[in-house]
């Protein structure tokens, strides 16, 4: 009878064991696939998992990496951790947001970090943001595409908060890229070789001040060789504590090139090609200042 219990209590501890890894979410690399299934042991390559979501809560570490083995649909997904998901060529990886949900939302830790690579980021139109960082360290997003959005990136600065975008499309939407902000915090970090079309708001909008009364960031970007073509505005930059900076840019065919607002402060090297914007090259009051060129 002791052997039979000793057999049987053996046998659980080895499931749980057997159960744990995925459930406590222990994998440093996880893989997803239009083919995987959803399941506690998916992630390995050759078992990849279906959505971004399941394989965020479920599976991939703290600090871990997410690859996409194949074109398909992802799904949103709601980050809460340093984590880097990954698209190096193995086809279109969509992820997509609903009618009123954004697509990527970042709920990250103060010092955590989040890439996304290689991503196509499509909304319904223009009730989301397509990546909306509330709260991390910092946010990398490289050779993405991401379009039909309310705004296709915001950054909303709690504490001190970095951003780079390279090599990325923002299109077809209201806002192109938006820094903002509702709580006290700081924001920096590089825009370069951006390409910001169509959209009906701005193709880069950097602010100071946010909606909320006496919230003030502090903003300081550098934006190079990136284009702006087609938006209301190209790139505005408003409001004291703002710091923008200028370089080998194209800003033309917008209704108003460079939009310096409320005492924002611009930074030129001389070398942007700002023309050809039917409101104003340089418009909002405010002057581009020049600096020594590089």
């Amino acid at each position: 009878m002791k052997s039979t219990r000793l057999t049987v209590a053996l046998a659980a501890i080895v499931i749980a064991l057997s159960a744990s890894p995925a459930s406590a979410a222990t994998l440093a690399n996880a893989f997803i696939s239009g083919k995987g299934v959803d399941a506690a042991d998916c992630g390995p390559v050759a078992k990849p998992c279906r959505t971004l979501q399941y394989v965020h809560d479920t599976i991939v570490s703290a600090g871990g990496v997410v690859s996409v083995l194949d074109g398909a649909e992802y799904g949103p997904v709601v980050i809460r951790k340093a984590i880097g998901i990954i698209n190096d060529g193995a086809g279109v990886a969509y992820v997509s947001g609903g009618s009123s949900a954004n697509a990527v939302s970042i709920f990250a830790g103060a010092s955590d970090s989040v890439l996304l690579r290689g991503l196509t980021i499509e909304g319904p139109g223009t009730a989301s943001y397509g990546v909306a960082l509330y709260t991390g360290g910092a946010l990398t997003i490289e050779k993405s595409s991401i379009r039909h959005f309310n705004t296709g990136v915001y950054l909303a600065p709690n504490g001190a908060t970095r951003l780079v975008v390279t090599d990325t499309v923002l299109s077809d939407n209201v806002g192109g890229l938006t820094v903002a902000g509702n709580q006290p915090g700081t924001a920096q970090g590089v825009i370069a070789r951006v390409t910001a079309v169509n959209n009906s708001f701005a193709g880069v909008y950097i602010a100071s001040v946010g909606s909320a009364a006496g919230s003030a960031v502090a903003s300081n970007f550098t934006v190079v060789d990136s284009v702006f073509e087609g938006n209301d505005s190209g790139v505005v930059i408003r409001d004291p504590g703002t710091v923008t900076t200028l370089g080998r840019n194209v800003i033309d065919g917008n209704r108003q090139g460079v939009n310096i607002l409320f005492g924002g402060i611009a930074y030129s090297y001389g070398d942007n090609k700002i023309n050809a914007n039917a409101g104003g090259d340089i418009a909002g009051g405010g002057a581009l200042l020049a600096l020594s060129a590089r």
